[in-house]
C-alpha cells in the first residue's frame, strides 16, 4: 500500500487509532474511510521475491511432542 493513493493519511489515522481503539472493527470503520474505493477492490500485486519467505517456518521452532515414558515402551 505504500504507492497507493491517501497512504500517507491513512498511516496518520492509523497510528491515532491503535492509540484508542478497543477492538479490529472500530480502528477498521476509522480508517478505512480514507482509502479509496479503487484501492480496496484493486487484485493484490504480486508479492516480491524477496518477501517470498518472510514468515519463520514455525514447526521448526516449535519443541518436538511430548511422549510419556509409558508411550515410549509401548512404541519400542
Amino acid at each position: 500500500m505504500s504507492s497507493e493513493p491517501n497512504n500517507g493519511l491513512w498511516k496518520r489515522k492509523a497510528d491515532t487509532a491503535l492509540r484508542h481503539c478497543k477492538t479490529v472493527k472500530a480502528f477498521l470503520d476509522e480508517t478505512l474511510d480514507v482509502i479509496p474505493d479503487s484501492v480496496l477492490d484493486s487484485i493484490p500485486k504480486e508479492t516480491p521475491s524477496c518477501c517470498e519467505h518472510a514468515f519463520a517456518d514455525l514447526d521448526s521452532l516449535l519443541p518436538s511432542p511430548y511422549i510419556s515414558r509409558r508411550e515410549e515402551l509401548l512404541y519400542v
